[in-house]
């Protein structure tokens, strides 16, 4: 009996987990252009009410904005290629992990269809394996005191993300930063702190880069670099070594 209550009760908690994380539908349909996939989020996942307004604006027009409270809930978006209804429906599993899959039915044609789902905040903790608000990247551009001056250029800080198994296929931008009037006195040593991709949440099968450049008008007069081996500056973003050094240096 105490084997059977014992497992009951074990039941019993992992449904309440899971219910904690029941989706509430709040849009779903189909849509012909394209282009409109550049409001989606990179990571699908939606954590402030400025980014949904500009999503709804972009799949909805002028209906009426949805109420969602951000401080307690997110939304999840799912797309699929083509004209097709899509199927999601998130889980909350019983460490906090909300775990979801993006589906759909198969019909070929132009367009992409989406749902869109609001999950409660409460209990989540990461968001198919990854941290759910760790910024993707952050650390800081060094500029050395030897390095001449220079005033009024623009510095160019960006993060991609790329498939390493197909190399033909170009990088895709998850978020920049472009500081304007950016200003530099030599000999004197100045570090600049960046953070890229707040609320990003990066796949396992994919891998990132950042670049930095200091921009005068249409030329590119410095670079930055990680300071380790390599040709690009990788990095691993939602990861602790995620913090990153970049040393600015004067192109030639």
């Amino acid at each position: 009996m105490r084997l059977v209550l014992l497992t009951l009760g074990l039941l019993l908690a992992t449904l309440s987990a899971l219910s904690a994380a029941e989706p509430e539908n709040v849009a779903s349909g189909k849509i012909q252009i394209n282009d409109t996939l550049k409001q989606v989020p990179k990571s699908g996942i939606v954590t402030d009410r400025a980014t949904f307004e500009k999503l709804w604006q972009a799949f909805r027009g002028e209906e009426a904005l949805p109420g969602i409270d951000f401080q307690k809930k997110l939304v999840i978006v799912g797309t699929v290629d083509g004209p097709n209804l899509v199927m999601l429906n998130p889980k909350l599993e019983a460490d906090g992990n909300l775990k979801y899959v993006v589906g759909g039915t198969r019909m070929a044609g132009p367009g992409f269809g989406y749902r869109m789902v609001a999950v409660d905040r409460d209990g989540v903790k990461t968001i198919n394996g990854q941290p759910m608000n760790a910024s993707a990247v952050h650390g800081k551009i060094l500029i050395g005191k030897d390095l001449p001056g220079f005033e009024r250029n623009a510095l160019e800080i960006k993060l991609f993300e790329y498939d390493p198994l197909l190399a033909d296929v170009s990088a895709d931008l998850i978020d920049e930063v472009v500081i304007d009037d950016f200003s530099h006195a030599a000999g004197k040593e100045e570090s600049v702190p960046f953070e890229l991709g707040k609320d990003f949440q990066p796949r396992k099968d994919r891998e990132y880069y950042i670049t930095a450049f200091v921009v005068a008008g249409a030329n590119r007069t410095h670079v930055g670099e990680l300071s380790r081996e390599g040709r690009i500056n990788k990095v691993r973003p939602g990861n602790d070594s995620a913090e990153v050094v970049v040393t600015l240096r004067q192109l030639r």
